[in-house]
């Protein structure tokens, strides 16, 4: 299995959103490439150019530009150096229960290999790959790679069909989340990197054409009491059920069961982030801080309402009959607050919770098959980076208000990092239906932790410290 978000990337771009790194970072944030030109955001448009071009793996016909864009000259059939003799994955001991030590273990279907997860993952796991477009399906095409090709999301097949002098190039189309695509450039685009953006990204809009849009990407904030999740019960009813898109596939009754159990658990937490919200709203108020915080904080609320209808929207498909959310204990939810109680608890809800769950969203998205759960997860993506966001801009306005938040926070962090998790067993099948298994999602806590979360406090703390010394030589 293959992990394809770039959760280093997704650091820098939380970064450049906080204004805590330069916007000259653009160009490499969040896995993002972008093609070198001068399009600067102006609105003139300018012919896209690729700028030291390197093919990789050579021959394959698709081209890295220096600004870390790809484009696809020309199709080809990409070679493959599978299976590959004498190499093992690991030590050959560690591999874990239904995993492989070598690509003749990855036979479920052809040009399969066996390589550790990413993320850190110490599991060795099956991947299979393609060498030609038609093994992909519609929409999708060959990356060429090492050891073998991966299907790629694509609207062009090489530079041939986008006209004199454009590009057949990726590009995010999810604006920050890292669900790459490749789509042709075109005469009117306004940019083509992020670089060219001042901060922002250089993103397709509704009209086709590449242009500059502020960060817009962002499972559900926890609801902490006395440092506990709230969850509410489930009871049989169908007011928080929304049409899904019908066609989902026909599943083993036991694997239904399973996801259905799953689906459930992420639509509680869902719910129980509109309570969470809601209390945030008020610890703003009581604190008094900004308005543009509190109104995000009102919009945030809305999303996780329509996050948790779709959750147990797709939990009841795979049951029986209709559920949704029971009553919401909420007794001593709400204690008095000041800013350093306030950004501890908003550093585990929002800046660990969202930040993380943010990650589990894309990488369920990049794997399922199923349409409507991947549009359905596409959108919380989106929604809660946003939410991390706006949990890491609050942390950043209370640490000017109290100095000693930064110091509770390197001290959370501390904790957080010597945590070690009993390890899990791998469940693709699950992942395949959009719910993240155990392994994936501590990897994906741990890589979040180490190079997204600890950098943002890292540069709160030299900000602050950078301020401090200014007003002192003044």
């Amino acid at each position: 299995m293959q992990h394809r978000v770039d959760v280093r990337g997704f650091g820098v771009a939380l970064l450049v959103s906080l204004g805590l790194a330069p916007a000259a970072c653009g160009g490499e944030t969040a896995g993002v490439s972008g093609v070198d030109g001068g399009g600067g955001g102006s609105g003139g448009g300018t012919a896209p150019t690729c700028t030291n071009p390197v093919e990789e793996p050579p021959g394959s016909g698709w081209y890295r530009c220096e600004s870390g864009r790809i484009h696809r000259a020309a199709v080809t059939t990409c070679a493959s150096s599978l299976p590959r003799p004498g190499v093992t994955c690991g030590d050959g001991t560690d591999a874990g229960a239904g995993t492989c030590s070598t690509d003749s273990d990855c036979n479920a279907q052809p040009l399969g290999y066996c390589a550790r997860g990413d993320f850190g993952s110490p599991d060795c796991q099956c991947n299979y790959g393609c060498r030609a477009d038609a093994e992909c399906g519609p929409g999708n095409v060959c990356r060429c790679a090492d050891p073998v090709g991966h299907c790629f999301p694509a609207n062009c097949a090489s530079d041939k069909e986008c006209g004199a002098g454009q590009l057949c190039a990726d590009h995010d189309r999810s604006r920050g989340c890292d669900l790459l695509e490749l789509t042709c450039t075109k005469p009117a685009d306004d940019c083509f990197a992020d670089a060219d953006c001042d901060g922002g990204m250089c993103a397709v809009g509704e009209s086709g054409a590449r242009e500059c849009v502020p960060w817009g990407c962002a499972i559900g904030r926890p609801f902490l009491v006395g440092g506990e999740p709230r969850l509410a019960g489930v009871e049989p009813r169908a007011d928080w059920l929304l049409a899904l898109e019908d066609g989902h596939e026909a599943l083993d009754p036991a694997l239904a069961a399973e996801l259905r159990e799953r689906w459930l658990d992420v639509a509680r937490m869902e719910h129980a982030a509109v309570a969470a919200f809601a209390r945030f709203t008020l610890q703003l108020l009581a604190l008094g801080a900004p308005p543009e915080l509190v109104e995000e904080s009102h919009r945030a609320g809305l999303d996780e309402v329509r996050h948790a209808r779709v959750a147990f929207s797709l939990a009841s498909r795979h049951g029986a009959r209709a559920v949704g959310p029971g009553p919401l204990a909420i007794d001593h939810a709400l204690e008095e607050v000041d800013a350093r109680s306030l950004a501890k608890l908003l550093f585990h809800e929002g800046c660990v919770g969202e930040t993380t769950a943010t990650l589990e969203a894309l990488e369920a998205a990049d794997h399922t098959r199923d349409p409507a759960t991947r549009s359905a997860l596409e959108g919380i993506a989106r929604d809660e980076r946003e939410h991390a966001l706006l949990a890491w801009r609050t942390v950043a306005w209370l640490a000017s208000v109290e100095p000693r938040v930064l110091g509770d926070l390197e001290r959370e962090l501390e904790s957080r990092l010597a945590y070690q998790p009993e390890p899990t067993t791998a469940r693709p099948e699950l992942l395949a239906h959009g719910i993240v298994d155990g392994p994936t999602r501590e990897a994906l806590r741990a890589q979040s932790l180490r190079e997204v979360i600890a950098p943002a406090v890292a540069a709160l703390v030299a900000r602050a410290e950078s301020r401090t010394a200014a007003v002192a030589v003044a």
